[in-house]
């Protein structure tokens, strides 16, 4: 049973009676997915609205009740909001202040919501990396010794949050490099702020550089942090991972394909927890090879391969996954553009992928 499965029983429940958990965290973070910003366009009021009347309005609409969110996500968000949207726990969420950002130009693509669960209890929510080349390329940052733009941008609205709902409780949250976003914001932002933040859940959520995350800052909220990842966890163990509290999660994909939250696994209510709390020893073998690939490389050839890449994605006219699914042709320029050590590189990364996900646990 997945998550598309378990919706409707999870929805059963008044905040009230059970308490916000991970499992929440996790649906509101995948809705995010959906296309919020033409969503919202179509109503009249909408910086603040409750999720159910947005819900309906999103998935009424004919241009996007069947979109695809891209060749990972597909259609699996709009038919979790179709699952949740009337149900007794999700319905009377307010959502407000939704931002999003993408500039092709300065490879920054960022959204984040509030979700106004009960009593000055706010979700606010980052989401992770969608379908446009302009995500996958501002993902290898984290391959640099610099800050992320989404990063700095998921500081500036937490900071910006806490100062506009000054009474309010935040559970912060974000799946893949909304995960990433929402650890940094919380650990950078102002010292003050960090005593109204109530927990963090990151959902198979990216680690940082070595020696680019500040531990200090984040000893106070080391309690409060929670990593959700699939037992055949990469991306969440990914450099260097400064949560320790872990829930590992049963999945029915293996691999890289187990990084989307609709191969894990749920008993119904909650999501089914992997026999021995650990990651598979295929996860163990295909992160140190990776993370060894990426420690050897200098800060100059890690600099050249980011700037090559960005180079050779630029050149070409696609801008989503799904283009480049559609026209191989594409695909294939990039590469061609790529050199001699990019090119090393990115087939060592594949051939890593490929072979280890034939390994056993």
């Amino acid at each position: 049973m997945t998550l598309l499965n378990c919706a409707p029983g999870c929805g059963d429940v008044t905040f009230r009676d059970k308490p916000f958990d991970e499992v929440d965290g996790l649906i509101l973070s995948n809705i995010l997915y959906c296309d919020f910003q033409t969503g919202l366009k179509r109503l009249t009021n909408p910086q603040s609205i409750p999720l159910d009347l947005f819900l309906k309005n999103l998935i009424s609409n004919s241009s996007l009740k069947k979109t695809s969110q891209g060749l990972f996500l597909g259609t699996k968000p709009i038919r979790l909001a179709k699952k949740i949207h009337n149900t007794t726990r999700y319905k009377d969420i307010v959502i407000s202040d939704f931002e999003e950002i993408n500039n092709e130009e300065k490879n920054i693509q960022f959204a984040a919501i509030c979700y106004h669960i009960v009593d000055n209890l706010i979700y606010l929510c980052y989401r992770g990396t969608d379908d446009s080349l302009i995500g996958w390329m501002e993902n290898l940052n984290l391959f640099l010794e610099e800050k992320m733009p989404s990063q700095i941008c998921a500081n500036d609205y937490l900071n910006r949050m806490m100062e506009k709902y000054p009474k309010a409780t935040f559970i912060l949250g974000g799946h893949s490099k909304g995960g990433n976003i929402c650890v940094y914001a919380a650990t950078y932002c102002k010292e003050t702020y960090k005593k109204r933040i109530q927990k963090i859940y990151s959902y198979d959520g990216t680690g940082f550089y070595p020696h680019t995350f500040d531990y200090d800052k984040f000893k106070e909220l080391e309690e409060k942090t929670l990593l959700v990842a699939p037992f055949d966890c990469i991306v969440g163990n990914l450099l260097e991972q400064p949560i320790k509290n872990r829930i590992v999660v049963s999945c029915n994909k293996t691999g890289l394909f187990c990084h989307d939250i609709h191969t894990w696994k749920t008993d119904g209510v909650n999501l089914l927890k992997a026999e021995k709390q650990e990651f598979s020893n295929r996860s163990l073998i295909t992160i140190h090879e990776l993370n060894r690939m990426v420690y050897d490389q200098s800060y100059a050839k890690r600099k050249d391969f980011v700037i090559d890449f960005n180079n050779a994605v630029r050149s070409c006219s696609a801008k989503t996954l799904n283009d480049l699914r559609k026209n191989t042709s594409c695909a294939f320029n990039i590469y061609k553009k790529l050199s001699l050590h990019s090119k090393s590189l990115l087939l060592k990364t594949i051939r890593t992928l490929i072979i280890n996900n034939f390994k056993l646990n």
